[in-house]
């Protein structure tokens, strides 16, 4: 017969233990800039200690050894106040979350397609033009932006430029990110089916059908004067002005917490955006006077405890701007030919190559990145995007994977149903441009855009003549 009997014993172990005040000081780090103050706001209201101003968190810099030797991290405010970029639109990390349903009312044209970037695009490369395509939209919905111009901006191809505009061009309300009214009134025509040869001649000739020269208009149509009514009805149907139907502005917005900026030296500048990081001072005066009125214990026991709250509150704000900007200077100096030259010249990093540099956890990288964002002269960029794997050539050239997967997609778009390139030809073309990447590698990334097999395209080419 087994006996069963208990017993006590004791042992020393090590353990990490999470206190509340660790803990809400990891989530602090991965909020964005409008999360933070939603967060900290019952802390102001709650303690007497704390007031909130303009400028940026005071506390101790970080020192100058921290920063690259040729980045500037000075907190002076090179900021221009003219400019319209001091509070984007952009998406959350959540990107399937309906706003809608959290506001209860009509939401931002810029939230709007702000959100649906990040659903219809997967390639890092196609999400910059995208966010760069959405700055050069006017209120209207129409871009106002050159396509030549974004292209040299971000260092890529026009036809590139034009293939996410296109895509941008599907999204509801029909007519977005159109270039012209007759662009617009086509998108609209397209969406509902009925753009056909005698709609898009009279869209061609939308002086004429203003200046009410019906008679050319029939004849270039090749219409009677009965169809060519019902056309014009439809097109008076339709809504010259898409952007409009978003009237509220109030959608939540997000603040570039970074901005980065050439100096007159050539020299790239990180600086943090004092909008995004407001300054919480401690009240001595109030502290002081509190202290030797206050007789109580409980009372000196508030006290003591919103001080201790007060400075904990301090620290955790301060460290997460001084680690927002040590990560952001790294990515920087790592990425500087991505920035002086565009997309094609984009590194592979991952988070371990800034951890390294920075002396922080890999961990603490990927929450600095995550809803952070930054102005530079290429467009804004959530900070995150600038990591990916890459390839190594036989001479020790890397490529990112972001930029492979643009020459794969790029070739690919110059298929004819004679010329659809199999993945053994992709490999091959990659190889004369000094790629050295694997069939597998070369399919793995097609299908992570969602690029369908050549025998799959070739069949869709030819279904299309």
């Amino acid at each position: 017969m087994t006996n069963l009997r208990s017993s006590l014993q004791t042992g020393l172990q090590q353990s990490l233990v999470m206190t509340p005040k660790l803990q809400q000081a990891i989530k602090l780090l991965q909020l964005s800039s409008v999360e933070v103050a939603a967060e900290i706001a019952p802390y102001l209201l709650e303690n007497p200690l704390l007031e909130m101003d303009d400028g940026l968190l005071e506390g101790p810099k970080a020192p100058a050894s921290d920063a690259p030797h040729d980045l500037d991290i000075s907190d002076q405010d090179f900021w221009d106040p003219s400019s319209d970029l001091s509070c984007i639109d952009l998406p959350r990390a959540d990107a399937d979350h309906d706003l809608l349903l959290e506001r209860g009312e009509e939401e931002s044209l810029r939230s709007y397609i702000s959100r649906h970037i990040g659903l219809l695009f997967s390639h890092p490369a196609d999400i910059m033009i995208a966010l760069r395509l959405l700055d050069g939209l006017d209120a209207s919905g129409y871009l106002v932006d050159s396509v030549a111009e974004i292209a040299q901006q971000l260092g890529t191809q026009i036809e590139e430029v034009e293939s996410v505009l296109q895509v941008l061009q599907t999204l509801e309300p029909a007519g977005l990110f159109a270039r012209t009214l007759a662009e617009c009134l086509s998108l609209q025509l397209r969406d509902r089916n009925r753009l056909d040869p005698q709609m898009e001649t009279l869209i061609d000739h939308l002086e004429d059908l203003g200046g009410q020269h019906y008679d050319k208009l029939m004849s270039w149509c090749q219409v009677t004067r009965d169809e060519l009514k019902a056309m014009v009805t439809e097109i008076k149907s339709l809504n010259p002005r898409p952007g409009t139907r978003f009237l509220s502005e109030r959608a939540e917005t997000m603040i570039p917490d970074v901005l980065v900026k050439k100096d007159a030296a050539g020299l790239w500048q990180v600086h943090l955006n004092p909008v995004a990081f407001p300054k919480i001072t401690f009240q001595q005066a109030v502290y002081d006077n509190l202290k030797h009125r206050l007789e109580r214990k409980e009372d000196k026991a508030y006290l003591t405890q919103s001080r201790s709250n007060a400075d904990w509150l301090l620290r955790a704000l301060q460290q997460r701007a001084e680690s927002i900007c040590k990560v952001a200077s790294e990515i920087v100096r790592q990425q500087e030919a991505f920035f002086n030259h565009g997309i094609v010249y984009l590194k592979p990093m991952v988070l371990r190559d800034v951890a390294e540099k920075t002396g922080l956890h890999e961990s603490t990288i990927s929450r600095v990145t995550t809803q952070k964002f930054m102005v530079t002269p290429r467009g804004t960029f959530e900070m995150k995007y600038f990591f990916g794997q890459g390839i190594a050539n036989a001479i020790g050239t890397t490529y990112s994977a972001k930029y492979i997967k643009e020459r794969i997609a790029h070739h690919i778009r110059q298929e004819t149903p004679q010329t659809v390139l199999s993945d053994d030809a992709l490999v091959e073309i990659l190889k004369q441009e000094g790629i050295d990447a694997a069939r597998r590698t070369v399919a793995k990334y097609r299908e992570a855009m969602n690029i369908p097999s050549s025998a799959q395209r070739r069949r869709g080419l030819r279904a299309a003549l």
